[in-house]
């Protein structure tokens, strides 16, 4: 514009200079001329360039809407030419033409594009994963107003979008087992014949579906089919006639081919509402496919965490308005990873009703797939034997004068809900080191259950060592002596964390003595109600109890044995009773006294989240000064922390809803009868990440490079 400007004004001072001064008194139509050409100006820029941003806004509106509904109809497994249509289709009810996506007027994408990829000019591309989509819009010949006059009689603009069919989250909170029988597919009428209770998580052998021994009772096929829903139903392919060796990862969650697929899906079966069932578990007779994607226990945390707003002490109300909403609206945000527990939602039967509302039959969802099983809070327990052993070795018979401590792992009934990491457990000792040498066997990595087995057993050896000391020239060789207390704990650090404890004791004496040599000692060694010793698990508003039994050893006559914290309590938690120190009178070697203690932690504590809170405590026999130490172990969780019930996230896959239910009756969409089940199938393997499916998430835009 400047540049226009200045040559108006040479041109005016050549022509002004051509003008005798007698004459230029007419320079005043001159000027009158100059700032009729500058209103021109002024007016083309106003105007034309008003024009422009519109049109180019218009093109950007075009672009952006095309570019998602060709994404969306992606994922709904429409096919590629569906979705080219459909944006050509989106682009022309929005008053866009041809030519701006197919300058030669015939439009044929991707072949009559102009560039690819981000160097896309003109056209409409879907990219090789099948779910990006490109939209590029040139509009050359855009009218103008006033800068006709100065030479400009059209101008161009240009607008692109970009859209991902998968990138805004989407996911159900529904979760769906893989395994099933005729009883999810016909729905509770199904017969004759026993029912069928299809699960085998922890099958690494092939085992017929026939009742067999436990634990647990193998599942029986009595005259029900069992079927594996990710395969495809044609043919009957997915009926399973025994257990192939699933067992992962990654083999348990890897069915054999064929897999169902959009075009060869799976079975029916009822997912959603009170014909929706789990297989096995305390809770499975409130199953109906929800869950509670706010309220989970991520894999590796032995407590549970919130997400959105929710804490320990949202309402159910609440929560069912949440659920819906994510029904309606998709759950976009910190979506939960594989092996995460969500929480479930018990009979809730309005969310049938929320998806009949948002989504028509035909249409793909993305949920969450688990194995059938509704899990309690996990845990296994472990039992340890015996709880005191002694042996008095002299310096040549050491390796004779083990020790064997046994332990008993095992997954409690009904639920069998825990599962160790694929590597195993970690089984480690505190409070042997410098005084005894230990090993485990046959491991100390064990797997639980292992091959069908919910118990393991291994056994901790205890050796004791020996201490060399040099006096001038003297040196004596001598077996290390003395009494301890000490902690085997063992925990799935790699999983769902679980820790379970034991506390033994060791008495080794020096067998050279006349009689054996054993060292005055005290221990003190505390239990709870939970059989864990050390270890508890605390919900704010609670207390932690123990009882911490106090003995000595390798004395005479009655001694007073002082317990006393070191150091001071951590912050919301306080003493329940007098505060240490304690002093127990009158404990005698042989026998046991014990010694309550209890805290109580109210809402000011700091829940825990990577590790409990550890109370150092010393025990002293008053009477001969001999110390000894314990450490008390407290996982803080946060108050009302009720959830109960839990579906373990195997992976997730794309679900095509069949149809709307009440009871087994199928209604039509928009029935004024409201549905209170939903059938559906898969039309997608097992994806370890929601991010993994093309099919039943929401589409959005993204960036276009």
């Amino acid at each position: 514009m400047l540049n226009y400007l200045k040559k108006l004004e040479n041109f005016f001072n050549k022509i002004q200079q051509r003008f005798p001064a007698s004459e230029q008194g007419q320079s005043i139509v001159l000027v009158a001329l100059f700032l009729f050409f500058v209103f021109l100006a002024f007016a083309a820029l106003a105007t034309d360039g008003t024009t422009l941003y519109l049109r180019r806004r218009q093109l950007q509106n075009m672009a952006d809407a095309a570019a998602l509904v060709a994404a969306v109809e992606l994922s709904q497994t429409k096919p590629i030419t569906a979705a080219y249509t459909a944006a050509m289709n989106s682009i022309a009810a929005n008053g866009g033409q041809v030519e701006w996506y197919a300058p030669g007027g015939a439009a044929n994408p991707p072949t009559t594009n102009v560039g690819t990829g981000s160097g896309l000019t003109a056209g409409i591309e879907i990219g090789a994963d099948g779910c990006t989509v490109r939209v590029a819009l040139a509009w050359t010949d855009i009218g103008t107003y006033f800068a006709q006059f100065v030479g400009r009689e059209s101008l161009q603009a240009g607008a692109n979008a970009r859209a991902g069919c998968n990138k805004s989250g989407g996911l159900m909170p529904i979760a769906m087992k893989r395994f099933g029988d005729e009883i999810d597919v016909q729905g509770s009428g199904a017969g004759p014949g026993p029912s069928l209770s299809v699960w085998c998580e922890y099958c690494n052998t092939r085992l017929k579906l026939s009742p067999g021994a436990g634990p647990p009772v193998e599942p029986g096929q009595g005259n029900f089919k069992g079927y594996d829903f990710f395969r495809r139903k044609a043919s009957d392919a997915d009926i399973i006639p025994d257990w192939p060796g699933w067992y992962g990862p990654p083999g348990l969650y890897q069915s054999p081919s064929p897999h169902a697929t959009n075009s060869s899906p799976g079975r029916d079966f009822f997912f959603l509402g009170n014909q929706a069932r789990a297989t096995v578990g305390t809770g499975s007779g409130s199953w109906q496919g929800a869950v509670n994607l706010d309220i989970r226990r991520p894999l590796g945390s032995p407590t549970l965490k919130y997400y959105n707003g929710v804490t320990a002490g949202t309402g159910a109300p609440t929560l069912k308005d949440m659920g819906s909403y994510y029904i309606r609206n998709g759950y976009c945000c910190d979506i939960p990873k594989q092996g995460d527990w969500v929480a479930m939602f018990p009979g809730v039967s309005g969310f049938p009703v929320d998806l009949q509302k948002t989504y028509a039959p035909g249409d793909i969802i993305a949920i969450i797939i688990y194995d059938g099983s509704v899990r309690e809070t996990p845990t296994f327990l472990m039992t340890g034997t015996p709880d005191v052993q002694y042996t008095y070795p002299t310096t040549t018979t050491i390796a004779s004068n083990v020790l064997t401590y046994t332990f008993n792992m095992a997954v409690p009934p009904p639920d069998y809900s825990f599962a160790s990491a694929a590597g195993g457990l970690y089984m480690e000792v505190e409070g042997l080191d410098v005084f005894a040498d230990y090993s485990f066997s046959p491991t100390s990595r064990p797997v639980l259950p292992n091959a069908g087995v919910f118990t393991h057993t291994v056994n901790l050896i205890v050796t004791p060592t020996l201490t060399t000391t040099t006096v001038g020239t003297t040196t004596v060789t001598q077996v290390v002596t003395g009494t301890r207390m000490f902690y085997v704990s063992v925990d799935n650090r790699d999983g769902v964390a679980v820790t379970r404890y034991f506390a033994g004791i060791v008495n080794i004496g020096d067998g050279g003595c006349t009689p054996a040599c054993e060292l005055p000692a005290v221990t003190g060694t505390p239990t709870n109600s939970d059989n864990n010793y050390p270890y508890l698990i605390v919900e704010k508003g609670k207390q932690a109890k123990y009882v911490a039994d106090l003995n000595v050893w390798g004395v005479t006559g009655s001694h007073n044995v002082k317990v006393q914290l070191v150091g001071s309590l951590p912050t919301g938690f306080s003493w329940v009773g007098p505060s240490p120190p304690w002093t127990t009178n009158g404990v005698v070697s042989g026998t046991t006294k014990t010694r309550n203690i209890k805290i109580a932690i109210d809402n000011s504590a700091t829940a825990s989240t990577t590790a409990p809170y550890t109370l150092p405590f010393l025990v002293t026999d008053t009477t001969n000064g001999v110390t000894s130490t314990f450490n008390l172990y407290i996982w803080v969780e946060e108050a009302n922390a009720t959830t109960q019930f839990f579906a373990e996230i195997l992976g997730y896959a794309a679900m095509e809803i069949e149809g709307y239910y009440n009871s087994t009756n199928k209604i039509t969409p928009y029935d004024s009868t409201p549905a209170n089940t939903v059938k559906g199938r898969f039309v997608s393997e097992l994806q370890s990440d929601p991010s993994s499916l093309i099919y039943g998430l929401r589409a959005r835009l993204i960036p276009w490079d």
